[in-house]
């Protein structure tokens, strides 16, 4: 197709398909679609509640994928706002030298989740990367809770 397609190119796309297996004498007994909102209506329409409708495994795999992804960038934009704002130069005083070891060790942590995040969806791992999962995830059960949803997926 040249655009996106709408309900009603689902609809004729899937009546025509219907005339084919008609004329072959073929049954459909089941349908795996990507999980788009268009397909459901146009499937009962076309061949009837008796026809299984089922999800691909990998789109929504993909899915999960895409979320897990998003909710690790959460905490990395509330540690990019946790950073305290100094003046220009070196800081000077207690005062201003713990708050810029606070902002350095914060601008670490929000650079380990961004260049580790793929750690959060991947299958397998080597030791040395589930050492930096724990180390990345330590104090934070929301981001460990992500990886055990992905373990689970």
């Amino acid at each position: 197709m040249v655009h996106d397609p709408a309900c009603d190119n689902i609809w004729r796309f899937f009546k025509r398909f219907k005339q084919h297996l008609n004329n072959q004498e073929w049954a459909v007994k089941g349908i795996t679609t990507d999980g788009s909102l268009l397909y459901p209506d146009p499937i009962v329409d076309v061949f009837g509640s008796d026809v299984e409708h089922q999800f691909c495994e990998f789109h929504v795999l993909q899915e999960i994928t895409k979320g897990v992804l998003k909710a690790v960038t959460t905490p990395r934009k509330t540690l990019k706002a946790k950073k305290v704002k100094c003046g220009r130069g070196r800081p000077s005083g207690k005062v201003g030298r713990r708050i810029a070891r606070q902002n350095k060790r914060t601008q670490q942590e929000s650079k380990d989740l961004f260049d580790h995040r793929h750690l959060f969806v991947k299958k397998k791992r080597t030791p040395a990367e589930r050492k930096i999962l724990l180390r990345i995830t330590r104090g934070s059960p929301k981001l460990r809770n992500l990886r055990s949803i992905t373990d689970e997926v």
